[in-house]
């Protein structure tokens, strides 16, 4: 994740009694309550036990692992990816995303959050032409930047009407 969604995420899953964030260098880091730095992928079950969003990490064992196989995709691929990695994990989201309104569930979950924060810089980037070459992706992202909880990063803007 970038400095601008790290502080994002953790506000959005109201974490910050769990995890700080540290500062070097101008880049954001997250820490334990040692000062260690730690993986997002560490501090998931220490956040599912004591962030007030619970139904973010899934009810069942089977939620809870397709949520970090996308906590996994997203490190794999992170919100630098430029180019050809960039085309390519967009097609793989696309794909994934073809039958299905979120991730892994019928709402809302951290593999969301997480893939929303990973994309956005890409999405960004991206021109109305080529965001209708990842339909699924564009619906799927505008859902999600149109939540209640609000994202806080830029609105990405999407066409309603197909462009020749």
């Amino acid at each position: 994740m970038t400095n601008v969604m790290i502080p994002n995420f953790v506000e959005f899953i109201e974490a910050d009694s769990v995890v700080k964030i540290r500062w070097e260098h101008k880049e954001a880091k997250l820490v334990d309550s040692n000062d260690r730095e730690i993986s997002l992928l560490e501090v998931l079950p220490v956040l599912k036990d004591k962030c007030t969003r619970k139904k973010l990490f899934g009810e069942t064992l089977e939620e809870e692992a397709k949520i970090y196989q996308f906590v996994e995709w997203s490190l794999r691929f992170g919100p630098d990816l430029q180019g050809d990695q960039a085309a390519t994990a967009l097609k793989e989201l696309n794909s994934f995303l073809e039958n299905r309104v979120y991730l892994t569930q019928h709402r809302l979950t951290l593999a969301d959050v997480v893939a929303f924060y990973t994309v956005h810089s890409l999405i960004a980037k991206l021109t109305y032409y080529e965001k209708e070459r990842y339909v699924h992706v564009s619906r799927w992202y505008n859902l999600i930047q149109h939540t209640p909880v609000k994202m806080k990063l830029l609105e990405v803007k999407f066409s309603r009407s197909k462009l020749y």
